[in-house]
């Protein structure tokens, strides 16, 4: 075997053992868990039994983590398994671009540097799958100089499966596309046409969703989106995102934008065009006003800035030890450095879930002041990681298997929101976990995320309201139709509303044409009016 692909499947070694030994679930992933759960059990591809509507911004992912849930019958590892192959392929397949052991063992250090990105190799959300599209998609655009209709087919189906698995992934890959399609090709009609048909994955999907569910986004979108706060607010916590990434977790920032400049400075065309990416996607998820999971959304650029930007700086030095040359990258190294300078105090206390838990109690977010972003995996880790739920078997006398999901923290707070509801019927709060926990209660967050009627009402805007935990009030009679299965709403104009949107999630009768006259206009905002009418009563005296 070659040196470079010893060294090679040596870097990939450590990176696996680093990523199982921190393989973690974060709470969010138990809401596509539920999901999967009840695709499995009979119940189709929904979030509450018996309601058509998605909790899951990344559907490919659920479906991947529920194809492989068949076979195994563990979500929590079925989820970890496919984490794992793809986030291992989507680095095998960067690094061997790289042109010698050093730009791979650099580059496998920037990797493993990067909190946010160790993070999210796991964590039971779509990260994963979108290191692998997003290398795959990249791979092909810079192994070719001209695209035939082949490799235009190639390109689009590989994007395809990107944008199914989360669709603002689109964003990053769009100028790569424009640049392939639009301005390589010769022969535009048939590039367009080779672009459709390597789109049909997503338009399958876009398609099935509007016809099973009634809407082309996830319900998520609505819950998260139409909330009627001011954009300012949105822009607001989408700078404080970016600020706070760049403060806990400066690698994950600094890479990119170092990647963006020399690709401008060096005009490189191919370069720019993926740099555009970046920059298009951090312009969205500033004006989506971020998240609340420091770091997730801006790994998948970074990830591909770790290995692309070695093709943008090639000023080599030779190192000589023992007889053997070694070529190192000069520019690359003193970024490196810098970052280092920067990362290192965060990065010794990057290893603290692996305490016993009882050591970490009442300290979920380590280092991170409380304005509604935070270190997700510290918060997490002790009751959700591979080792927190060997300890806690160990603690309990039972199998990990049997312990499912449930912390020494939470399993208080699932019993409390059992209580407070009303006997096989509701819960009106809980989290991911509880969510996937219960099961057999219909879920009806305040959040919104997988309430249809609750998505699209307008948010009660907090002081400090957090990016996807914006809150609704029900209202007067809901919480009575869903347990009864009868529409009992009091607002008149929102009981209109809401049989509309019971006969799109809850008829049994997919294409009875009343359904379907309903989906279309209710997609066309025919039915809005509703809603307003519903808040100008709301704000009456």
């Amino acid at each position: 075997m070659e040196l470079k692909n010893k060294i090679h499947y040596i870097c990939l070694g450590i990176i696996f053992i680093i990523i199982f030994i921190l393989a973690w679930q974060c709470d969010d992933a138990y809401h596509g868990h539920r999901m999967s759960w009840n695709l499995l059990n009979g119940h189709g591809f929904v979030y509450n039994a018996g309601e058509r509507v998605t909790a899951s911004t990344a559907p490919l992912f659920t479906l991947m983590t529920t194809l492989i849930f068949v076979i195994i019958r563990d979500v929590y590892w079925a989820s970890l398994i496919l984490s794992f192959i793809c986030s291992i392929a989507a680095i095998y397949l960067m690094q061997r671009r790289l042109a010698n052991n050093s730009e791979i063992v650099l580059s496998t250090i920037i990797l493993l540097f990067s909190m946010s990105f160790v993070s999210f190799t796991t964590s039971g959300v779509e990260n994963p799958m979108l290191f692998l599209w997003s290398a795959i998609a990249v791979i092909i655009f810079f192994n070719h100089d001209e695209f035939d209709s082949r490799t235009l087919l190639l390109l689009s189906f590989v994007s395809s499966l990107l944008i199914t698995t989360r669709m603002d992934n689109a964003l990053i890959v769009f100028p790569l596309l424009v640049y392939a399609f639009f301005i390589k090709s010769k022969k535009k009609i048939l590039a367009i046409l080779c672009g459709f048909a390597g789109m049909m994955p997503f338009i399958s999907w876009t398609l099935f969703s509007f016809i099973y569910y009634g809407f082309p986004f996830p319900n998520t979108a609505y819950a998260k989106l139409n909330t009627g706060f001011p954009f300012t607010d949105y822009l607001e916590r989408g700078v404080r995102y970016f600020v706070m990434t760049l403060l806990y977790d400066p690698l994950v920032l600094i890479l990119p934008l170092v990647y963006i400049f020399f690709a401008i400075y060096r005009k490189n065309t191919k370069h720019i065009m993926l740099a555009s990416g970046f920059l298009l996607y951090y312009a969205y998820i500033i004006y989506i006003g971020g998240d609340f999971m420091l770091g997730r959304h801006y790994t998948v650029c970074f990830f591909l800035s770790a290995t692309c930007i070695f093709d943008l700086l090639k000023t080599e030095k030779i190192w000589k030890v023992n007889k053997i040359e070694l070529k190192y990258n000069v520019p690359v190294i003193m970024v490196l450095l810098v970052c280092a300078l920067l990362q290192g105090p965060i990065m010794s206390s990057f290893f603290h879930p692996l305490i016993p838990t009882e050591l970490v109690l009442g300290n979920r977010h380590i280092g991170y002041p409380d304005n509604g972003i935070n270190n997700t995996r510290s918060y997490y880790f002790a009751s959700t990681s591979i080792i927190g739920r060997e300890r806690r078997a160990r603690e309990l006398g039972i199998s990990s298997r049997e312990d499912a999901t449930l912390s020494f923290w939470l399993l208080d707070e699932y019993e409390k929101a059992r209580e407070e509801s009303d006997i096989g019927a509701l819960v009106f709060r809980g989290s991911g976990v509880i969510v996937f926990e219960a099961k057999d209660y219909y879920m009806s967050d305040n959040a919104a995320l997988g309430d249809p009627l609750l998505a699209r009402l307008p948010a009660e805007r907090l002081p400090n309201w957090r990016i996807g935990h914006m809150t609704r009030h029900f209202p007067a009679g809901y919480k009575e139709s869903i347990q009864t299965g009868e529409n009992r709403i009091v607002d008149p104009s929102l009981r209109e509303y809401y049989e509309v949107l019971r006969l799109i999630t809850r008829s049994e009768d997919l294409f009875a044409p009343e359904r379907i006259r309903a989906i279309i206009d209710m997609n066309l905002g025919r039915y809005d009016y509703l809603i307003e009418d519903y808040i100008s009563a709301a704000k009456s005296p």
